[in-house]
């Protein structure tokens, strides 16, 4: 089936909330169809559905997004959202890897095992500010619920100067570990936290309960609040032989 081909503009990234998306980008041509033979192609594989609740506080909406994630690699992610009653989007990204952005027909997702995504659709997701790593850290915040169960809370932070921060309008992002979901490596959508995440493991393994962004003034811009969790076997299918 043909998804509705239209040309979006990306959000560009930042820890401003924002992600990196280099370009502009066309979704279209998205094929639904159970797996007999996949040796043609290049695979990314789906074990994970994590529903949140994410709530804009700049424009006052809230949105329903369902992530397909790896719970053993979390280089990528795809995070489903409905358009209407009867057709959702799915928007995939890689780590410095690949980026796609595609419409279908709900129905026909829940049914399918996996889906393949025409060369025409993929874009380069590359992070361009790996440097900046150094001007960031995970805190671990003194925050428990009870004294037998401690409730791990983490932020990712600048290490720059208040005065530069206030002046580049740096903000932050608050993480909260839902618990005994250590089986799950952590969700990071924003490309330097994952680039931290992967120089020195400074955030633990776990689903995020709640995951918080704060501009530089200290005011909550939008929050990600876990629904759910359950598994899943899906997975997305590349040709093998795109220039990307």
């Amino acid at each position: 089936m043909k998804g509705n081909c239209r040309l979006l503009k990306p959000s560009s990234g930042a820890i401003q909330n924002r992600r990196p998306v280099a370009a502009y980008y066309l979704g279209c041509f998205l094929l639904f169809f159970t797996v007999f033979s996949l040796q043609s192609q290049k695979e990314v594989a789906f074990d994970y559905v994590v529903t949140y609740r994410n709530t804009n506080y700049v424009d006052s909406t809230s949105t329903l997004e369902h992530f397909l994630t790896n719970s053993k690699d979390n280089s990528y992610y795809a995070i489903l959202t409905e358009s209407d009653t009867t057709h959702s989007e799915l928007e995939f990204f890689q780590h410095d890897g690949r980026y796609f952005k595609v419409y279908f027909e709900t129905a026909n997702f829940q049914d399918a095992s996996a889906l393949t995504i025409a060369c025409s659709s993929l874009r380069k997701n590359n992070n361009v500010n790996k440097r900046q790593v150094r001007n960031y850290q995970f805190v671990l915040l003194a925050k428990k619920r009870n004294v037998n169960k401690p409730e791990l809370h983490y932020r990712l932070v600048s290490t720059r100067k208040p005065k530069e921060q206030l002046r580049k309008k740096i903000g932050y992002i608050d993480y909260v570990i839902q618990d005994a979901t250590e089986f799950h490596l952590p969700i990071l959508l924003h490309p330097t936290a994952y680039e931290e995440w992967k120089s020195n493991s400074a955030i633990p393994a776990g689903i995020f309960k709640e995951r918080t962004f704060f501009n530089h003034a200290g005011a909550i811009e939008e929050k990600r609040t876990l629904i759910g969790y359950s598994e899943t076997v899906k997975s997305i299918l590349f040709p093998p032989n795109c220039s990307d």
